[in-house]
């Protein structure tokens, strides 16, 4: 049978039986002066704007290795969005993971619709993707097992076909990885389908490479 995640980290899990498995990332403490290399605040700077007093003092120094509040962290970027500009693609990286690791559904909320408003970019969806990447949790030993997935969005209501065909799929032999989520624009989500047929949707990495076995 497929298998599905069901949180906002990507993740990658495998059944050939009937369980699903979701892999859920251990979110660790964010690394800010990191992601503050990554966010170069003179982008500010190259779109006539400066860098507003509140952030610059939030910005951890040689000297001062306070981590502001997340709200502060953020503002920069929020700033950078409402005004139409453009992220870089580190930006773009740096922006997702720190909003994976620390931020509230408010805060995701305003950058999503916000970044959605202004029109992304092909730098803003490399970098979104990179981030997802480095953050997914992996599951080793599925290097032959084949995904069916959609792209979702698609905004008609219809019902979750890529479960069904995974199901026939695995039914007919092949070792299905199925990726998924609950519904957001569709009728059903894989997880809303599968966890409705009693199957185990809270397996972590291990649980999943061993159904794949």
């Amino acid at each position: 049978m497929a298998t599905a995640f069901g949180s906002l980290t990507p993740s990658i899990s495998c059944s050939s039986s009937s369980s699903l498995c979701v892999s859920r990332r251990q979110r660790g403490p964010w690394n800010w002066q990191r992601a503050c290399c990554s966010f170069k605040p003179p982008s500010a700077a190259r779109n006539g704007r400066s860098v507003t007093p509140l952030l610059s003092q939030a910005l951890p120094t040689t000297h001062d290795h306070r981590t502001p509040p997340l709200e502060v962290q953020f503002k920069e970027v929020i700033e950078t969005l409402i005004n139409g500009v453009d992220l870089s693609e580190e930006e773009a990286e740096a922006s997702l993971k720190l909003l994976i690791d620390e931020a509230d559904e408010a805060l995701i909320s305003a950058f999503l619709v916000l970044l959605r408003v202004k029109g992304e970019t092909f730098e803003e969806i490399v970098g979104l993707a990179r981030a997802m990447i480095d953050c997914a949790v992996k599951v080793e030993g599925i290097d032959d097992a084949v995904d069916i997935v959609g792209t979702g969005g698609d905004g008609a209501n219809t019902v979750n076909i890529s479960t069904g065909a995974s199901i026939l799929a695995a039914a007919a032999g092949l070792k299905i990885a199925k990726q998924g989520n609950r519904s957001s624009s569709s009728a059903c989500g894989s997880a809303d389908v599968l966890e409705a047929l009693g199957v185990n949707i809270e397996l972590g990495p291990e649980g999943g490479k061993r159904l794949c076995e």
